[in-house]
């Protein structure tokens, strides 16, 4: 008899991506069938509303995945940093008296900030911050200004010390957002319990009215046609795994195979389309 054929072993296994890629086209395609029998609504609404917090758990993801940009940003301005003590300490060996003066005065300066390439990421951000101000401060700007091309190295460094900054705040609320709306995994299981649920009722449904004597032939065709575009998302994502996984057994064997081929032959009068 058909019906859609669940393996939750595959669902529980497909990457994030996948997963939501699948559900997403699952729903797509049963809400652009016009007629849903009303007795599977509250089911199907409750898989739909598991999903929408799986999708905003999965865009959450993606943000806090930003952490290579993160990385990169603090690389900047570490060699942005050690650029304006090379250029600063360069000046204090010069043969230019007020230059010498001058750079002696910074490094002096700058002795209290020389962790800030050393300490975690998040903390180093003051220490540049309170840095590029003291560059600012008047007691150093005079200074700062007799160091070939400091100006412009400090200027970057400030650029670069927020960019870090923004790219960290925006990781942070996504971290705690995370902790609202709950893990992928747990957003994953309860959308996957739930389409459990929806898809067991829509094949009971479906057998149930294929046994009356009176079937409903309007009914009978839209349920096959939502049993088969589900089923299809779900073998071609069994073909995905099976094919990054080739040592792992099978969820659909031939004998399945078989049995939607025949199914597909001897219900001709029924209207299954689906697009990829």
């Amino acid at each position: 008899m058909l019906k859609i054929n669940i393996h939750l072993r595959i669902l529980e296994r497909l990457r994030n991506a996948e997963h939501y890629d699948l559900m997403n086209r699952i729903i797509a395609n049963v809400e652009g069938i016009s007629m849903k029998p009303a007795s599977l609504l509250p089911m199907w609404n409750a898989f739909k509303e598991a999903f929408e917090r799986e999708n905003l758990v999965f865009r959450w993801a993606a943000r806090v995945r930003e952490t290579d940009a993160i990385v990169a940003a603090h690389k900047k301005r570490k060699a942005t940093y050690m650029a304006i003590k090379y250029l600063i300490e360069a000046a204090s060996y010069g043969i230019i008296p007020s230059a010498k003066e001058a750079a002696d005065s910074l490094l002096r300066m700058m002795e209290k900030y020389k962790r800030a390439n050393y300490i975690p990421m998040n903390e180093a951000s003051a220490l540049y911050t309170n840095l590029i101000e003291e560059f600012a401060d008047e007691r150093y700007a005079a200074k700062v200004a007799l160091i070939p091309t400091a100006d412009a190295a400090i200027v970057r460094l400030d650029r670069e010390n927020e960019t870090f900054k923004n790219l960290y705040a925006i990781r942070s609320l996504g971290e705690e957002e995370m902790k609202i709306k709950g893990t992928m995994q747990e957003a994953r299981k309860a959308t996957n319990r739930t389409f459990i649920v929806w898809a067991e009722a829509l094949n009971a449904l479906y057998l149930i009215n294929e046994v009356q004597a009176d079937k409903d032939m309007e009914m009978s065709a839209t349920l096959y046609n939502m049993i088969m575009g589900v089923d299809a998302y779900l073998h071609r994502h069994e073909t995905i795994y099976a094919r990054r996984n080739p040592k792992a057994p099978a969820a659909f064997t031939e004998e399945d195979n078989a049995l939607r081929r025949d199914e597909d032959a001897s219900a001709p009068e029924k209207f299954y389309t689906q697009s990829f």
